[in-house]
């Protein structure tokens, strides 16, 4: 039997009490392997001056799915603060 490497990636960008305008799942398979999901900050916060941060990342929850699946299904949460 083959041990089981679970980690948790956070990446964060400078989040200084800004309200979360913006809060989604987004859903990969296979580990997210050259897969990629955008999400309009600018958009979101009406013009990139207004983007204070955004952050991706896998909760407690997300990891379990991810090691059930066997990596086939890996949900991220992503977060876009804006000023």
């Amino acid at each position: 039997m083959r041990p089981k490497i679970i980690c948790c990636l956070h990446q964060r960008r400078q989040v200084l009490r800004y309200n979360r305008t913006l809060k989604r799942c987004r859903r990969f398979f296979v580990s997210g392997l050259g897969q990629e999901k955008e999400i309009d900050a600018a958009a979101v916060c009406q013009g990139q001056q207004n983007v204070a941060s955004i952050q991706t990342k896998s909760n407690f929850i997300n990891i379990v799915l991810g090691t059930i699946s066997n990596g086939i299904y890996t949900p991220r949460q992503i977060s876009v603060y804006c000023k």
